[in-house]
C-alpha cells in the first residue's frame, strides 16, 4: 500500500467523517468526548487525536462502533479472515479486523504474489476512508469475502 503523506488521515478526522454519516448523529460537536463516552473509543484515541490513523485502529473503533451505535452483531463465521498473513500480528486487534474484513468492510492486498496482508501498521487514507464509510452503513456496498 503506498500513503502519501498529504492523504493520511488522522483519528479525529475519521471520526468526525464516521459520526458525520451516521444516521443518528448525535447533538454534540465534541464526536470525540462523545465516541469516548459512549464506549466505542479509548484513551489512546483522545491522546492521539492528531496522529495518523492505522488500519488496525481504525478496524477496532470501526467494530466497536458497528456494535454500540449501529447494534449491529458481528459475524459467526469469519474463517475468511484467515487468508490475511498478518491477522495475528496484533493479537488483541484480531477479532475486530476479521469483523470487518468478513463483513467486506475493510479489504486486505497482496504484498507479492502469494502474502496476502491487512496492513495493520498502514496509515488510513482519503479514499479509504471515504469507501469505509459507505460500507459501514450502506450493506450493500460490502464486498464478499465469504470464498
Amino acid at each position: 500500500m503506498n500513503n502519501e503523506p498529504s492523504s493520511v488521515v488522522t483519528v479525529e478526522q475519521f471520526v468526525t467523517a464516521l459520526i458525520q454519516n451516521s444516521p443518528n448523529t448525535p447533538s454534540t460537536d465534541n464526536y470525540l468526548q462523545y465516541g469516548y463516552d459512549s464506549g466505542w473509543l479509548e484513551d489512546m484515541d483522545i491522546t492521539g487525536k492528531d496522529e495518523a490513523l492505522l488500519r488496525k485502529n481504525a478496524a477496532r473503533i470501526i467494530h466497536e462502533f458497528m456494535r454500540i451505535e449501529l447494534q449491529e452483531s458481528d459475524l459467526a463465521d469469519v474463517s475468511c479472515a484467515s487468508k490475511l498473513r498478518d491477522l495475528y500480528d496484533c493479537r488483541v486487534c484480531a477479532k475486530h479486523i476479521m469483523q470487518l474484513y468478513s463483513k467486506g468492510i475493510m479489504e486486505g492486498f497482496y504484498a507479492s504474489d502469494t502474502l496476502y496482508l491487512f496492513g495493520l501498521k498502514e496509515a488510513i487514507t482519503t479514499v479509504e476512508v471515504s469507501a469505509i464509510i459507505s460500507r459501514v452503513f450502506y450493506t450493500n456496498q460490502r464486498f464478499s469475502n465469504q470464498n
